[in-house]
Order: structure tokens, then sequence, then C-alpha cells
């Protein structure tokens, strides 16, 4: 799991979190009531005890059991009117997830929450009112406290992730490859597969002094934010979205059984993003050697990697995220070959 993987994790936990807001506020009103009763009442009573006038405290006495008997009467209404349906639903596809946000507590939390303002919501004894209201007013409090400890838990993330991945680089290109294969080996292959699919991208297009280098690579699986060539990059991440879309498509049912009606033209494809994005460079022997090279190249990368993410879009077969395929598996059949070596450039 890469760093790009829990801000990922964040910022599907705050939209989720967003759906109980509404619910989220409305118990944050109804323990301002308790709040604001306990000041007015604490006021009443210390005002009272430094006149030192027994009317007068005999009246707050009065007045303080009429609003106590109010409160609590606005209080359990207040809580009645909250709609936790839609709560339970959210919560429930939340439950076993975000390991990193604690989130099983907060839900747990939650339930102890509903458990209270339901024993609250439903007592007919005045003995039992006051605990009641004590008990709901605290697992309220613990909620809110919990609801905002996972948001500010989730801000902390996105500033630090944004601080170390930095924003994205509209001309620059991400590329993760899900195999989690760390054998230093397998990355010098793949970075080196990268690195001679963008040279000859250039090469094709008369491209010069466009440096491949990288803002920021990260491991877990491999994950580089790379800088270079607008141009190139316009021609390279098309090219890898076919080049995957076609490799990936030769392990369905449906293409096994029509492999003698399949003919693509890979290079053909390719050589038409390459006019796309730029004036071809060369004779027609030259272009031809390079698509070659480029058809090979992205090959043995979908081979190495069968599924990456592409500027954060997934290409490729998850289901072999962390598989390699043999590359006599992608080949086409000879006769399909031969018509391939016949593309025409011009």
């Amino acid at each position: 799991m890469n760093l790009s993987d829990i801000k990922n994790q964040a910022l599907n936990l705050e939209i989720n979190l967003e759906k109980l807001s509404d619910t989220i506020e409305g118990l944050d009103k109804c323990n301002f009531i308790i709040m604001e009763w306990v000041q007015f009442s604490s006021n009443l009573l210390i005002t009272s005890a430094i006149e030192g006038n027994p009317e007068g405290a005999l009246h707050i006495i009065k007045m303080l059991k009429k609003d106590t008997i109010k409160v609590s009467n606005s209080y359990i209404q207040a809580l009645r009117n909250i709609n936790f349906r839609e709560c339970f639903y959210t919560l429930a596809n939340l439950k076993g997830t975000y390991e990193y946000f604690n989130i099983d507590k907060f839900i747990k939390q939650f339930d102890i929450c509903d458990n209270v303002i339901f024993k609250l919501a439903r007592n007919v004894e005045n003995s039992r009112i006051a605990k009641l209201m004590l008990d709901t007013f605290y697992e309220i409090s613990e909620l809110n406290k919990q609801y905002d400890l996972i948001r500010s838990d989730i801000n902390q993330i996105k500033k630090v992730s944004d601080k170390l991945i930095g924003e994205n680089n509209s001309d620059g290109l991400q590329i993760r490859l899900l195999n989690e294969n760390n054998e230093v080996s397998n990355l010098i292959t793949n970075v080196q597969l990268i690195q001679l699919i963008y040279n000859n991208i250039n090469l094709v297009l008369g491209i010069e002094g466009e440096e491949l280098k990288y803002s920021r690579v990260e491991s877990g699986s491999l994950e580089l934010f790379l800088i270079g060539g607008a141009t190139t990059f316009v021609a390279l991440k098309p090219m890898l979205e076919f080049g995957y879309k076609v490799y990936s498509e030769q392990f369905s049912k449906k293409s096994r059984l029509e492999t003698i009606e399949k003919d693509i033209k890979v290079r053909g494809e390719y050589l038409k993003l390459l006019k796309e994005a730029g004036e071809l460079k060369g004779d027609n022997d030259q272009i031809q050697r390079i698509l070659l090279d480029l058809e090979l190249n992205i090959k043995k990368l979908y081979s190495e990697n069968p599924c990456i993410v592409l500027d954060n879009n997934v290409i490729g077969l998850h289901e072999l995220k962390n598989k390699s395929v043999a590359i006599k598996l992608l080949e086409q059949e000879e006769e399909h070959k031969q018509e391939l070596d016949n593309v025409v450039v011009n």
C-alpha cells in the first residue's frame, strides 16, 4: 500500500462522512439545548447564593423545576426528530474498512448512541429521566469527538500527502505498476521499458532535449510521477491505453474463440496516435523499426505488469495485478504479424 492509497481512502471516507454530517450536526444541536440549560441554571443558583435571599431562592427553585421539565421535553423531541435511517445504511457499508481511521470504533459508538436515545425516547418513568438524559448527553458528546477526530485525521493525511506528492502536473504522467514485485532487477526492467518507449516516441517525432525525469517515486507497488515532453506524453498515454486494451482482450473467452477473425493492427494504431501528437520524422524503414520497438516494449511492460494505474485510471486486467504474463501468450499468429509489418506510414 502506498501513501496515495491512504490519501484515496481519506478522500472516499470524507465523501461518506458527509452523508452523516446532518445527523451529527443534529445531535450536536440537541446537546446544545442541555448546555444552555446548565449554564442558565448555574447562573441563577450562583446569583441566588450570593444575594442570600430565602424568598428569592424559593422562587428560583420553582422556576428551575418548571424549566427543567420544559428542557427535557424539548431535548427528547429534538432527538426524536433526527432521521437515523440513512446513517445505518452508510455505516453498514463502512464497517470493516478504512483501517487507518478507526472507523469501526466510531460505528460502535454510533450504535451506543442509538441505544441510549431509544431508551430515553421510550422512557415513561420520571425517576429514570435524569440519568438517561445524562447518559445520552455523554454518549452524543463522545460520538461527536470521534467524528471530529476522524475528520481531523483525514485533513492531516490530505495535507501530508499533498506536501509529499504535490499537485498533479498536467504536463506530466503518473504510472503505477500494481505488481508488487520488489526485486531490484524487476524495478530496473520496468523503468528501462518506460524509458525506451519514451525515447522511441521522441525519436519518431523528432523531439530533442526533453529528457524523461521523475518528480517523485514511491515504493510498495512502484509509482512514478514523470515529467518530460508534453508532446511525448500526448502520444505515450493513449498508446499505453490502447496496448493494454488489446492485450487484455486476448485473455477474454470471446477473444480465444475468435482468434481467426482477429486482425488487430497494433502498430497501425500506434502510428495513428503518433501522427495525432506531431509530425513524424525519418523515412519509412526507420519509422517501421521504431513502431516495432514500441510494440515490443509496450508488450513487455504489459507482460511484467498486466494491470497499471495511468493518471489515476486503472488499465489492464485487475485480477492479474500481482502476476506476470508469459509474453508468448501475447504474440500474434505469424500470418497476422506479417500483415502488421506492412503498415503504410504515409
